[in-house]
């Protein structure tokens, strides 16, 4: 299954963003939980960055409640097995970065600024940006627009990965956090509660394992664009 995991989850993606196949939705949600709680120490690194965007497309779609508030959970599960598992396929995330693999310096060459980005998913300086999972997740959303929501795809979403590639555990565990930031601004309060207590639990469980690198990540990329988000509602809400 090594080899066709970026197929598996490229097909759960379609399952979630897809409104031509929503009847697909329950089932696709099922997976994408038996996935997480039996089947990521057989899933190689870069396909775990495609599985924790896959599991934020299920948290970020509108038809199921109960399916979005499972899916944020299956962030914290993520975190349990990068805990785990460090180190197994991955570089470590410690302060000196080592070159980042083929996918990551394609994605990192092309990253956007703070300016065009509100400052939230753009990569810090000297640590890798957001690997190509994120790009082709994007490319997805825009195919979608163009087809009308379609069930038909060309091809799979994740085929530009190779699965074989080195991941730096730094970049899984921003990709974790960047989804559970946008979660935490999601229009349901529900799924914001959800998402808020989630990452507010990786944090106090697990940031003592954390690299300086990694929670200036959670500080400058995470929190403090969630607090001036909240103030600038707050002082909204009050005029």
């Amino acid at each position: 299954l090594r080899a066709g995991w970026l197929l598996v989850l490229s097909m759960l993606h379609r399952a979630a963003a897809r409104p031509a196949l929503l009847p697909l939705l329950p089932l696709g949600a099922r997976s994408v939980e038996v996935i997480g709680s039996h089947l990521l120490p057989s899933m190689p690194p870069m396909c775990l960055l495609a599985y924790i965007e896959v599991a934020a497309a299920y948290a970020t779609q509108l038809e199921h409640l109960n399916v979005s508030l499972s899916a944020v959970g299956l962030q914290w599960i993520v975190c349990d097995h990068l805990v785990g598992h460090a180190g197994v396929g991955m570089h470590g995330d410690g302060a000196a970065f080592p070159s980042p693999p083929g996918a990551l310096v394609e994605r990192e060459t092309h990253a956007r600024r703070p300016s065009q980005l509100g400052g939230e998913d753009a990569a810090a300086p000297g640590t890798p940006g957001k690997p190509a999972v994120a790009r082709a997740a994007e490319e997805e959303g825009a195919d979608e627009e163009g087809a009308g929501g379609s069930s038909l795809a060309s091809a799979p979403l994740y085929a530009c990965v190779a699965p074989a590639e080195e991941v730096h555990s730094y970049s899984l565990w921003c990709a974790v956090f960047r989804e559970l930031r946008r979660l935490c601004a999601d229009s349901r309060p529900e799924v914001r509660t959800c998402a808020l207590h989630t990452l507010a639990s990786i944090v106090s469980s697990h940031g003592p394992r954390l690299a300086p690198a990694t929670w200036d990540f959670v500080v400058w990329r995470v929190l403090v664009p969630m607090m001036g988000e909240v103030e600038g509602e707050t002082n909204a809400a009050s005029t």
